[in-house]
């Protein structure tokens, strides 16, 4: 109950509310079993509060006032307005103030000749006349302030007071008031609430080039390459040109056999602003690792280190779509191969295939470790597909996807 709520409650009980306290007062008596419960407390402390007898205070109450006046004060005399006379003036009012209350308690103690008192005050059943019948309050400790030498004055607590309220007071029960329409009515219906998913976001790895020296991020790189089908890698260089020049020695040295496109090498060449991509889909996890820690060791025998950080991301929709139109098909990204029963072998005569077994021993063995390096951005720099002879080589090697390879797109940028 806020204090608001109870003041309206109390002037409920004298009858004081304009129209719109008493649709708010009616509607909290409908809602609160504790607000009906104080507004009943309150109308009967209203009664019992009406039945108190009057009483007259004494005649020379007046004279006796008078008297412990200063001479000053009576004769109307100028009063310097000072401090010492502000704090004397100040603890006479607080004097009288205390004698009449007082007063006035020992006067409503005694029965007064000539007064009939009320039949339904506890005074008419014989019990004594006492405050504490009509308005119980708390016992709380007096506090005493120290004195002005320092020293303090024990702290007097009074006896409690114990409310001596008769038993067979009737419960006053809440009033009947109309009930309130039901919210629905008053609110636009809500709609229900969809079901809560649970959604598991990826944080991409992002590893510095430095960092792959050591067996942790090396371990970490291959842990992320092994959760999906197909992956995407950022390499950041200061330089593209010179990254991609690096690559292709790093690659050289793990035994990849990396096809750069015509157009991208006379870029790389002419040091052309660019990035490039290199696709590749027969290394495992394990390989694409190792390659990128030799990248990390060749750069670190560099006077200046060429790049920063790798960021790694599983491919998306959006990265099929790119590589479609760099190397004119699609390669599947997401395809993995079928293990299909081969058929007996049945005897050729010797011209049979003979054209492909030479095409095989010049652009050797199917299913090597082969890479294509090709200009990927700005698009308009790229090789048309249809006329670049090292992709036309690259897609004639690729052969049959092992089941334990990767497909990995790295985009040699410039940050």
């Amino acid at each position: 109950m806020t204090d608001d709520l109870l003041h309206l409650l109390t002037a409920a009980v004298d009858g004081e509310l304009s129209p719109a306290e008493q649709r708010r007062v009616q509607q909290v008596l409908v809602e609160s079993a504790e607000a009906r419960s104080l507004l009943a407390r309150f109308q009967s402390d209203s009664i019992r509060l009406k039945n108190v007898p009057l009483s007259m205070p004494p005649v020379n109450l007046a004279g006796r006032v008078m008297a412990r006046l200063p001479h000053s004060i009576v004769a109307g005399e100028p009063v310097h307005r000072n401090r010492s006379h502000s704090r004397a003036a100040f603890a006479i009012a607080a004097s009288l103030f205390l004698a009449l209350g007082g007063g006035v308690a020992w006067l409503m103690d005694r029965p007064q000749a000539g007064v009939e008192p009320n039949p339904g005050h506890p005074m008419a059943q014989g019990q004594p006349n006492n405050l504490n019948d009509v308005l119980p309050r708390k016992a709380t400790p007096i506090p005493v302030p120290p004195l002005a030498d320092g020293s303090h004055v024990a702290r007097v607590t009074p006896p409690a007071i114990v409310a001596d309220v008769p038993a067979n007071i009737d419960e006053i029960p809440p009033p009947r008031l109309k009930p309130s329409p039901p919210l629905d009515v008053l609110t636009a219906p809500l709609a229900p609430l969809p079901p809560i998913e649970r959604m598991i976001v990826r944080i991409p790895l992002l590893i510095a080039i430095a960092d792959l020296e050591r067996e942790d991020a090396r371990q970490r790189l291959a842990d992320e390459l092994d959760q999906d089908g197909a992956v995407r890698i950022d390499l950041f260089a200061k330089d593209a040109g010179r990254g991609a020049e690096h690559f292709q020695s790093a690659a050289k040295s793990a035994g990849l056999s990396l096809v750069t496109d015509a157009g991208a090498a006379d870029r790389i060449k002419k040091k052309h602003a660019s990035s490039y991509l290199v696709y590749c889909e027969s290394l495992t996890a394990a390989e694409i690792r190792d390659l990128f820690a030799r990248i990390s060791a060749d750069d670190a025998k560099a006077t200046q280190r060429i790049f920063s950080s790798i960021h790694v991301t599983p491919a998306l929709p959006i990265d099929q779509k790119d590589l479609k139109d760099v190397l004119g098909t699609d390669p599947g990204l997401w395809k993995r191969p079928v293990a299909v029963p081969r058929p007996a072998a049945v005897p050729k005569p010797l011209s049979a295939g003979t054209g492909d077994q030479l095409t095989k021993s010049l652009t050797g063995k199917p299913g090597d470790k082969t890479a294509i390096l090709l200009s990927f951005t700005p698009a308009a720099v790229r090789t048309n597909p249809a006329v670049s002879k090292e992709l036309k080589e690259f897609l004639a090697r690729r052969g049959e996807r092992k089941a334990s390879a990767v497909p990995v797109l790295i985009v040699i940028r410039q940050h």
